[in-house]
């Protein structure tokens, strides 16, 4: 992963198909922002900042986010793994 100033980069194609896909999960789940929010029992700017890339979400923070959403990791790595091979990484 790129490192600029010491710190890891949040905008690399692959993470942002990662937030791009969390998003998608929640708007195929039919939850606005701060519906997902109140069930993770977050503000709704934590949302927010996990789908423009602002906040790392780590694979812990992922599964809630997909748990509250009623999807499956397993059809979420599907999707990915459909388009990853498109991206220039």
């Amino acid at each position: 992963m790129p490192v600029r100033g010491g710190r890891k980069s949040l905008h690399t194609p692959g993470y942002d198909l990662v937030m791009s896909l969390l998003r998608e999960t929640r708007l195929a789940a039919g939850l606005s922002q701060t519906e997902l929010a109140a069930r993770l029992r977050r503000p709704q700017n934590y949302v927010s900042k996990c789908e423009l890339g602002e906040r790392r979400v780590d694979v812990l923070e992922w599964l809630e986010f997909l748990n509250a959403c009623e999807s499956k990791p397993t059809a979420f790595l599907r999707r990915m793994r459909k388009v990853l091979p498109t991206l220039k990484l």
